[in-house]
């Protein structure tokens, strides 16, 4: 299961083993009750046709964890069977589809956000969601245009010369102690106090992709920007190079070596290539040869 490498940190450091290439096999049980779980090792095998190597087991190498409690964290996705007779559309994933903007369904004055929308992600995104689909939500109530109110928000002022701006490291987000964290539910993270917060927004953002946010839309003194565009045309380009990007996934790049990642200095994944790309970047957004 892929996570960041703080999550690591902050689990291993509250005392959680992590074992690595091994599978569950069965729940074991006594007088009723959960008493472990048997587990089986397992090792890399060759690439598949994607060029991951896919786990494999090795056979004989069952091991049991005494325990009294099992929790299942494989994934999650919404409950929509209350709503699919109504005619609502969703992807293969059961996530509601929306109109990008207005955070309409195909319903008409039925609107979703959040986590049943995008799968997944943060709370921010889910506020961001919820006021763009609240907003929505007036307009159509009183009978107005749905887009109207992303036209008439205020142009803000655009920062275009970066010359001079100094890179500003992430605030550390404080934290209670860890025999604080014991036999209790208490919120580890503390929050920021108001000066690392107004510091913290103060650094330059970098959105990566696009989450709708239509910041682009106010910032563009040219109105290039058309979130509405649909139409498609068949262009010829004569190119030096293709980027395939059909998606990302976190995925160590150690372990396809055949790329020759880490052996040789001018291959990087594509996090690092990006991290590149970024003005905040190890070379302020400008490509150079490792």
């Amino acid at each position: 299961m892929p996570a960041n490498p703080w999550e690591i940190e902050e689990a291993e450091l509250e005392g959680v083993k992590i074992l690595f290439l091994s599978a569950p096999v069965r729940v074991l049980g006594r007088d009723g009750k959960v008493a472990g779980i048997e587990c089986l090792k397992m090792k890399l095998g060759e690439p598949d046709a994607s060029g991951r190597s896919r786990p494999v087991p090795i056979e004989g190498s069952n091991f049991t964890i005494e325990t009294d409690m099992v929790i299942s964290a494989i994934g999650q996705e919404p409950d929509i069977e209350p709503i699919r007779k109504e005619g609502i559309k969703h992807t293969h994933l059961n996530l509601l589809e929306v109109e990008s903007a207005t955070l309409q369904t195909n319903i008409d004055g039925v609107f979703a956000g959040g986590d049943a929308v995008s799968g997944p992600s943060t709370v921010v995104e889910a506020i961001a969601m919820g006021q763009r689909a609240a907003e929505s939500i007036h307009l159509y109530l009183n009978g107005e245009r749905l887009y109207k109110g992303f036209e008439e928000k205020s142009k803000p002022k655009a920062v275009k010369d970066l010359t001079g701006l100094s890179k500003q490291p992430r605030q550390k987000m404080p934290k209670i102690p860890l025999d604080a964290r014991k036999g209790n539910n208490k919120e580890v993270e503390l929050g920021f106090t108001e000066e690392m917060a107004v510091a913290e927004a103060s650094r330059c953002l970098n959105c990566a992709g696009c989450c709708e946010c239509f910041k682009c839309l106010l910032a563009c003194e040219a109105k290039a920007i058309n979130h509405e565009m649909v139409s498609e045309k068949e262009i010829t380009l004569n190119v030096g190079a293709v980027v395939v990007a059909p998606g990302f996934e976190l995925f160590n790049a150690e372990n396809a070596g055949e790329y020759g990642f880490k052996r040789y200095d001018n291959v990087v994944t594509s996090l690092q290539f990006e991290r590149i790309l970024s003005a905040s970047g190890p070379t302020s957004g400008i490509i150079e040869r490792p």
